[in-house]
């Protein structure tokens, strides 16, 4: 006794077939989908991210001196030197480095800081429509970031020197 083909079965050939018959309906779509992406790629604007990288140290701008202990030393907040490069201050000379028609605010939105784990390194990022305009911001906002921490620094240096004067008991 033989068993007869189900009806519901399909063989290699009627695959085939089938593809000979509507090939051309996969093959438009497929063309169809590449000029899309093509499409797309050329209209679509391009961003570009550039990285400059600031190992901070300690100085008269950032230290905090720890007392008492056998390790007492210096110690960097890199969160608030991370807030410090996205400041107004910063972002101001950062335009002005860039002689930029933003706003220190608009400027500031194109720039991200990322501290790695464990170090006193600062990624600052900057994202553009050219690779060499991302370079130039990220490489402004790191200048900007450390003329001020150099301002800052001495500022503060300035200010807790002390100075006798022989003419009065009291120094300032």
């Amino acid at each position: 006794m033989t068993v007869p083909p189900r009806l519901d079965s399909f063989e290699v050939s009627d695959y085939l077939g089938v593809l000979r018959r509507r090939g051309w309906i996969a093959l438009g779509l497929a063309c169809l989908g590449t000029l899309g992406a093509a499409a797309y790629l050329t209209v679509a604007p391009k961003t570009y991210t550039a990285t400059a990288v600031v190992n901070v140290t300690v100085n008269a701008a950032n230290g905090n001196q720890l007392q008492g202990g056998r390790t007492s030393g210096a110690v960097v907040n890199m969160d608030n030197e991370a807030q410090i490069v996205q400041s107004y201050t910063v972002e101001a000379l950062a335009v002005k480095a860039l002689h930029s028609d933003r706003t220190p605010g608009q400027l500031g939105k194109q720039v991200s800081v990322t501290v790695p784990a464990n170090t006193t390194v600062l990624q600052i990022s900057c994202q553009a429509s050219s690779p060499r305009g991302a370079a130039e911001c990220a490489q402004a906002f790191a200048t900007s970031y450390l003329s001020s921490r150099e301002a800052t620094a001495g500022a503060r240096s300035r200010q807790s020197s002390v100075c006798c004067r022989p003419e009065r008991s009291h120094c300032r």
